[in-house]
């Protein structure tokens, strides 16, 4: 069943071969009106979609033009604009000294945003405060490219977040014996009825409790290889 109605307007994906789109008629960047579409096969790939503009193409051609922004086109787009300002991304076949010398400066560029944020949050300037916000994601995404040849970022992602999962319990008496000896205060969460706690700090960041288990990160399985 096509994704698309008579009417959407759409625009076609920054994947596409330029010289297709010419034969088709089609622009990168214009709008286009949805007229119809045509199943073809039982395969999405030869749908057909035609525009009140009078073009033709592969329904997979097409995007939504007014598609919310997403985490996903925000961090593509942040590849994007690397790629084309000459920012290198780390590889496989690069020893461990050169990923460390291209990826020191990024992270001192996450710091410098980082601390104008700080700044503008101390002097409650909010259109700063917006603005910082966006460029300490802008930065801190750009690892996601920057290291994301070499190792498997979504999956040591994945191992971090099911280790973060253990600093909270729904547990009154369990977390009442990770505070003993501790100067930090429970935090309590209801989330659908039902109760959670942790331990904060002054400064609101959540604590582990002693004995804490550390996040088990295998470097050598997290290593793409150079077929990747």
């Amino acid at each position: 069943m096509s994704r698309f109605k008579a009417g959407d307007k759409v625009i076609v994906k920054e994947n596409q071969d330029a010289n297709e789109l010419k034969d088709n008629g089609l622009e990168f960047g214009k709008v286009y009106t949805v007229h119809h579409t045509e199943e073809h096969l039982e395969n999405a790939d030869y749908h057909l979609l035609y525009t009140e503009e009078g073009s033709v193409a592969w329904l997979s051609r097409f995007e939504l033009a007014n598609r919310p922004y997403s985490l996903k086109k925000f961090e593509k787009d942040i590849r994007k604009f690397n790629e084309r300002c000459g920012n290198v991304d780390c590889t496989p076949e690069m020893s461990l000294a050169e990923v460390c010398k291209n990826t020191l400066p990024q992270v001192k560029v996450i710091l410098e945003e980082a601390n104008e944020l700080l700044k503008a949050l101390e002097e409650q300037n909010e259109q700063e405060i917006v603005d910082g916000a966006v460029d300490v994601l802008v930065t801190a995404l750009r690892l996601i490219s920057l290291l994301g040849k070499r190792y498997d970022l979504m999956k040591a992602a994945q191992l971090v977040m099911e280790n973060n999962h253990l600093k909270y319990t729904d547990d009154l008496l369990l977390v009442q014996s990770w505070l003993a000896g501790t100067t930090y205060e429970m935090s309590v969460a209801e989330v659908k009825g039902k109760r959670y706690y942790c331990m904060k700090d002054d400064n609101g960041k959540i604590r582990k409790y002693e004995g804490f288990p550390k996040v088990e990160l295998n470097v050598e399985e997290l290593k793409l290889g150079t077929e990747n």
